[in-house]
């Protein structure tokens, strides 16, 4: 049985949750190889909003 790969260019939060998308969709033995220009990837969503002032109101 040959195996075949899935290729995904560009690792950013397009290319992560393609990833992890075909992941659920693929059989086991499917390999999936995400190539990108950078060493790391870091997900920087919540900064936004880990950055403000945080303030606690009583019930």
């Amino acid at each position: 049985m040959v195996q075949s790969k899935v290729l995904i260019l560009g690792g950013g939060i397009g290319g992560v949750a393609a990833a992890n998308a075909l992941r659920k969709l693929l059989p086991p033995g499917q390999r999936i190889v995400l190539v990108d220009r950078e060493a790391s990837f870091t997900l920087a969503v919540a900064v936004s909003r880990t950055g403000r002032t945080c303030s606690w109101r009583a019930p």
